[in-house]
């Protein structure tokens, strides 16, 4: 998993279809991605701009969302971002792209697998 996190000033439709777009603008349209049942994911705006894209949307499971690998990553950021913060007396988007970058440059702790750019096999360049 190649992790990314923008930060919004409210997760709405527009404001997540906002962000994956300058992901996608940097790294290529996906084929599929995965999300949480949140609203700002399931809306109609937000379903149309898939379909737009050919993009597949796999849910997590309203009863298990911890099985959700998004979430798993998630809670990782999260705790970098905490030791990040308390380190250098920043904000949390003033660490975000440090967080990210270790995220991305250490070996998986069980796989031994370093990821620093996305995988080419799950991407498509438009």
């Amino acid at each position: 998993m190649y992790p990314e996190a923008i930060p919004v000033e409210s997760i709405t439709s527009p404001n997540v279809i906002d962000a994956l777009l300058s992901i996608f603008s940097r790294i290529g349209f996906p084929r599929e991605i995965q999300s949480d049942l949140g609203t700002s994911f399931t809306s109609e705006l937000t379903t149309t701009f898939f379909n737009k894209f050919g993009i597949k949307v796999t849910r997590s499971s309203v009863s298990h969302p911890q099985s959700n690998a998004v979430e798993r990553v998630h809670r990782t950021i999260k705790r970098v971002i905490k030791a990040l913060c308390v380190e250098s007396g920043e904000d949390w988007e003033g660490v975000l792209p440090l967080a990210l970058f270790s995220l991305r440059t250490v070996a998986h702790e069980s796989t031994r697998v370093q990821v620093s750019v996305p995988p080419s096999w799950s991407w498509e360049r438009i």
